[in-house]
């Protein structure tokens, strides 16, 4: 699928509405954004939004182990963040 958007003069941009639904794109999602060969990547910041793309419900044996694998999650993508200081 291939969708266009305009930067509008204050640098935003409206995410068109098929590439949101094929994400199941909630409004507040807080997303990534990075440069990878001269191309902008964005991808959901938080586990809990990244959980909800993908069908059926995630199976943990207890609350410990789901909490332990956001923790993870979470973690690891601020390790991958970049500086803005």
């Amino acid at each position: 699928m291939v969708e266009s958007s305009i930067v509008h003069r204050i640098f935003t941009l409206a995410i068109p509405k098929r590439v949101r639904e094929e994400l199941k794109n909630k409004g507040g999602m807080e997303i990534l954004w990075r440069v990878e060969d001269n191309k902008i990547v964005l991808e959901p910041k938080s586990f809990r939004n990244l959980h909800g793309r993908f069908k059926g419900t995630a199976k943990y044996a207890t609350e410990k182990d789901k909490q332990e694998v956001e923790t993870v999650f979470l973690s690891e993508g601020q390790k991958n963040e970049p500086k803005t200081h």
